[in-house]
Order: structure tokens, then sequence, then C-alpha cells
């Protein structure tokens, strides 16, 4: 599950929950994330979801223990959304909050919203 990227971060990514797809096609949650990710030259990542199955989420339904142990071997957390952000705040695990990749998400479609936000976890991840 570890990999790492050129300046020795450990990065692990965390989202909410499996969306239930078969496959990854092109302009999907994974596929928009991998993009966003190369797009600021994290090209090794670890990703895990922090709730096991697919459906509604809530915060009883989060797998605690498998999210703090998974964090100890990684020295930078991505959060996927607002959701996941919550939870690693619980957690009082420092992270980045980078938006949701989903097409749900209405604030994706602003191209300049996301490279801000996008050069704000490059800052994040290239922090000593």
């Amino acid at each position: 599950m570890r990999t790492y990227t050129k300046e020795n971060n450990h990065i692990l990514v965390v989202g909410m929950n499996p969306g239930g797809y078969k496959t990854i096609t092109k302009g999907d949650t994974l596929s928009r994330l991998g993009d966003w990710l190369e797009s600021i030259n994290i090209n090794r990542y670890s990703f895990m979801n922090c709730i096991d199955t697919p459906g509604k989420v809530k915060l009883e339904n989060v797998n605690y223990n498998k999210v703090v142990d998974a964090a100890r071997d990684y020295n930078k957390i991505i959060a996927l959304g607002n959701f996941v952000s919550e939870v690693l705040d619980v957690l009082v695990l420092d992270h980045f909050k980078l938006p949701h990749p989903s097409g749900l998400n209405r604030k994706i479609n602003d191209k300049q919203y996301i490279k801000q936000e996008l050069n704000k976890c490059r800052n994040y991840i290239n922090e000593r």
C-alpha cells in the first residue's frame, strides 16, 4: 500500500466510500483525482476509503481504527471533501482538504477554483 514521491513524502489520499462502480472511466471520480494529482506532480500515493461499503455515509459507519492504523505510515494526508476532512479532524490527523472530485460536486465546475486548491495542495505536500 505504501508508495513514495521524489521528495520522500509518503502520501495517503483518503476518500469517503466506494462508489459501487465496476470500472474506472474517463471523467469519473477516480480518473479526475488522478488527473488533478498528476497536474501537481503527485505521481505516487496510496488511497483508502474511510468507509468500506458504497451507499449513504454516516460518521458511525467510519472504520476509525483502519484510518488511524493506515495514517501511521504517511507524513502527508489528503482528504477528499468535507466528510473525510471531518473524520480526520475527529482523529486529530493533520491533512489537506481537497474538494471532492465527484461530478456531483458543483464546485469542480469552476476551473480557477480547482487550480487554486491544487496549488494549495502542492504547497502542503512540499512543506517540511
